[in-house]
């Protein structure tokens, strides 16, 4: 797997997307859809922050990544820590200096990952919506990815597995 071309390196801060009055992501019970590309520089110990969108500790939801041994990474997409009920949590393998592909679909109910086109974990709950701004490259008290991200885009809807697709053409 692969990406050409550059990319946005949110190793020294974050990109903010504003999200008043709900124009990036949805209100509360919304479908959305994350897709973008990471190529990690550093993968320390502890919570990594892919991608939040909070407002304060009552709404919202963080993307992060957390290893406790090294070598051993597990995605988490969660608002549990923000007034929700998701909590997903999967082991995902994550190499320094390979782009990964990470889609993320949530049907207002059902939270599903994907890495590199393969399902790798879903479960069900709820995030009580943020107008927070959607934050590329960090999540609240976690260290902020040291690395780069492309090619990110937000759906208005869950994905379909037809959508997401393999990261490669099958030979």
């Amino acid at each position: 797997f692969g990406k050409n071309g550059s990319g946005v390196d949110v190793s020294s801060g974050h990109i903010a997307i504003t999200n008043d009055h709900f124009t990036i992501l949805p209100e509360t019970g919304g479908q959305f859809s994350l897709s973008f590309w990471v190529y990690p520089q550093s993968l320390p110990l502890g919570r990594i922050g892919l991608m939040s969108c909070t407002q304060g500790s009552s709404n919202g939801w963080e993307l992060t990544l957390e290893a406790n041994t090294p070598n051993q990474y597990w995605l988490s997409f969660a608002s549990t820590n923000n007034g929700g009920t998701l909590n997903l949590r999967v082991p995902l393998t994550l190499s320094n200096s390979v782009w990964t592909k990470l889609d993320v679909t949530y049907n207002g109910g059902i939270a599903t990952v994907y890495a590199n086109g393969r399902k790798i974990g879903s479960d069900s709950g709820g995030i009580r919506a943020s107008q927070g701004p959607l934050l590329v490259g960090s999540a609240p008290g976690c260290t902020n990815l040291s690395g780069i991200n492309d090619d990110v885009k937000i759906h208005c809807r869950a994905l379909d597995l037809s959508e997401i697709g393999p990261a490669a053409t099958i030979m």
